[in-house]
């Protein structure tokens, strides 16, 4: 699929319809990181396309959220061992609400 893209940027890199489309299929493989860097390139050419817009804003939220998951900070590994004294941390182990 890429390389359709690919072969289209290659004749024009400046074709802003062939760097949206694939950065939007950067984004559903997850690469999210890539995808981005299509959507500035859409929006260095265009930049009130609201499909690169939405897509950049998109995959910023997604890609903050892997970093997250894939890394943990320091701080969030130190404050899993920082739990309230009982019964609190029960609580929170057990995922139920306090009401």
């Amino acid at each position: 699929m890429s390389l359709y893209f690919d072969k289209a940027l290659s004749v024009n890199p400046y074709y802003s319809t062939a760097l949206y489309n694939k950065g939007a299929a950067l984004s559903k493989l997850g690469i999210y990181n890539e995808s981005i860097a299509y959507f500035d390139k859409v929006l260095a050419i265009q930049p009130t396309n609201a499909l690169a817009l939405a897509g950049k804003k998109l995959d910023l939220a997604a890609f903050s959220k892997t970093k997250l998951i894939a890394k943990p900070s320091e701080s969030s590994i130190k404050r899993v061992w920082l739990l309230p004294p009982e019964p609190y941390n029960s609580t929170i182990l057990s995922h139920k609400h306090i009401y």
